[in-house]
């Protein structure tokens, strides 16, 4: 049966088991209830992809304590038992709000403090924007602990002429657009200004102020299969914190779903988490812009994810310790714009400010995979897809953190296969072939194949851009390479303990690079060029990469700790590192802690003596 949501409608909860259509003729419809879930091939349908609901629509998920018997509390979705019996029909989810054709642009140029206009990279009115739009604006300031932080900001459109764009109230500091010089390189340090209007609007009652409730907003969520397919929508005052699965838009357990579709929404206002991808593979998140969505704003949760692409999303907290709580992901020092264990995924042309961590993957905490995926998988030797295009600014810790990452050779189960498990029948996306053998014999996860061969696979971070973070790096990696990278204004513009030679024994660990730092308007208190390279028995190779301006320690600073006891007798050569300099630049170095120098042998407890040149 099909029921027409043509007229408002308040109940306690609502199980959708045939199809629910919102009338996309009447303007201001609301739908109101502790709970709205399509079951038993169930569909729910705000809109379509072809026409769109254009007027204002509101699900409003309120706290009356109702509960849905495998979603909870303050719900919208679906379930489906697909995994345990897949002959059931599974349900459908569809919001399609009015399209924008970007959800977000650059500020074309600088703005000052008091500034009552702003320009834009695009047209206006062309990206669909309109006067009385919520609009965010990002900060371009470095992020410190205990210290007085710029914060990003939220204006309407009072108007519309072309790129130029007025705004209410007027914008509070400085912020910084267009293309800034440093050191003579031309760097494209620009705040993203996000569109946080939708025609599609998902919210709940506000947080209150305490008690059990004080931190637990809406969540949506499709678990078990079904396809969920949410399009220019605004979901806010969601996210349940402390409490496992509650997130602003989630897929879980969805296994191979190409119909899954995250696009051009704004999420705002959450206590724990944005999008949550959850053993779920070959969707889609795309053009979303998310603020304030506090622990972390994109998340791959158990470590076998596979086959999803992350383009163009936008993740920006009001400042880093807004966003720097305790939740049922992490705790407060591992809040990430984006947080990763599944790194079997496509990521292009993203964008996080404001964060403790900007894009952070803890190799080295799930080892084994979590959840379901536990002892079937190895998420730091997961190699990645296509990783190109970030930009990240004033992570108050780190920017870029790709941590403990080895990416090797796996033998994994493809995102649409199934396997037994425990003598059952069920998706298996992700899984190694030979997880049995993670624990008791050799497998794929190894370092070498069986053949004594190295069983790594080079992967390559392409084109980023890192500024105003207290480090830029990671403790360990390797088989990945940087090429085009620019780090500028970082405390350190790269932070690297332990790697290796890459595995086809030609290709530089970072190549093309820049890593620059000046005096200009923008730079970050604190920051300086300063590469604090790797050490341990390999071959460190930099190609075509330029170091110019203010030096911390050095330019170059040859040789960390390679998580051995450096004041052990014979423990010394064990870190020596052989650095191999082809086409270096060394431009119009200055300063320095305690003099000025281009290459500094050992650093952070490395060995001041062994490194080779």
């Amino acid at each position: 049966a099909t029921y027409l949501l043509d007229s408002s409608l308040d109940v306690r909860s609502l199980t959708v088991k045939g199809t629910l259509r919102w009338d996309t003729s009447k303007d201001s419809l609301r739908l109101s209830a502790g709970f709205v879930v399509a079951e038993e091939g169930g569909r729910i349908e705000i809109g379509t992809a072809d026409a769109p609901m254009e007027r204002e629509a509101t699900v409003h998920i309120r706290r009356n304590g109702a509960q849905h018997a495998y979603n909870g509390e303050r719900v919208f979705g679906g379930y489906s038992a697909f995994a345990q019996d897949p002959a059931l029909p599974t349900p459908t989810v569809e919001v399609h709000g009015r399209k924008l054709a970007r959800t977000w642009s650059l500020l074309a140029a600088t703005a000052q403090a008091g500034a009552q206009s702003i320009l834009l990279d695009h047209d206006a009115a062309a990206m669909g924007w309109r006067a009385g739009d919520r609009i965010g604006v990002a900060s371009t300031s470095g992020q410190y602990p205990g210290g007085g932080n710029n914060r990003a900001s939220t204006h309407t459109i009072t108007s519309l002429s072309g790129r130029t764009v007025g705004i209410s109230p007027p914008l509070p500091h400085k912020t910084a657009g267009g293309v800034q010089t440093v050191e003579g390189f031309e760097v494209r340090m620009a705040a993203e200004v996000a569109n946080l209007q939708r025609s599609v609007v998902i919210t709940g009652d506000d947080f209150s102020a305490e008690g059990d409730s004080q931190h637990v907003g809406l969540h949506t969520i499709m678990a078990g299969g079904g396809a969920m397919k949410v399009e220019y929508a605004r979901v806010e005052k969601c996210g349940q914190r402390h409490r496992v699965g509650r997130y602003c838009l989630h897929w879980h357990y969805l296994f191979s779903c190409p119909d899954c579709v995250f696009r051009g929404n704004a999420i705002e206002d959450s206590h724990q988490g944005g999008i949550t991808v959850h053993q779920t593979h070959d969707a889609l998140v795309e053009d979303n812009v998310l603020w304030d969505t506090r622990g972390n704003g994109i998340y791959t949760e158990d470590g076998n994810e596979m086959g999803n692409a992350f383009v163009r999303n936008v993740v920006v907290c009001t400042t880093w310790d807004v966003c720097h709580v305790d939740t049922a992901i992490t705790d407060a020092v591992f809040a990430s714009g984006i947080y990763l264990h599944g790194m079997s995924n496509d990521f292009v042309d993203n964008r996080v400010a404001n964060w403790q961590n900007t894009i952070f993957s803890p190799g080295g905490t799930v080892p084994f995979g979590k959840g379901g995926a536990w002892g079937k998988i190895c998420p730091r030797h997961a190699p990645f897809g296509v990783w190109r295009g970030q930009v990240t600014h004033g992570g108050a810790r780190f920017g870029l953190y790709l941590d403990n990452q080895y990416p090797r050779d796996l033998d994994r189960f493809g995102s649409t296969e199934w396997c037994t498990v425990d003598n059952t029948w069920q998706p298996c996306g992700g899984f190694l072939r030979d997880w049995e053998e993670l624990f008791r014999g050799p497998n794929s996860c190894d370092w070498h194949k069986a053949d004594g061969s190295d069983n790594g696979v080079l992967n390559v971070i392409e084109d980023s851009l890192e500024y105003h973070s207290t480090f830029v790096g990671h403790y360990t990696l390797g088989d990945i390479a940087f090429d085009r990278m620019i780090s500028v204004y970082n405390g350190h513009s790269m932070y690297w303990k332990v790697s290796k030679t890459m595995v086809d024994q030609l290709t530089p660990h970072v190549e093309n690079s820049i890593f620059a730092n000046d005096q200009g308007e923008f730079s970050m208190g604190g920051s300086c060029t300063r590469f604090n390279g790797p050490a341990g028995p390999f071959t460190f190779y930099l190609r075509n990469v330029s170091f110019a301006g203010n030096v911390g320690d050095a330019a170059l600073s040859a040789g960390q700790h390679c998580g051995l006891d450096q004041e052990r007798a014979g423990k010394h050569t064990m870190c020596n590192a052989q650095y191999l300099l082809e086409a270096v630049e060394w431009r119009n170095l200055r300063g320095g802690f305690g003099g000025l120098h281009r290459i500094r042998f050992g650093v952070s407890g490395g060995n001041n003596v062994v490194p080779s040149f």
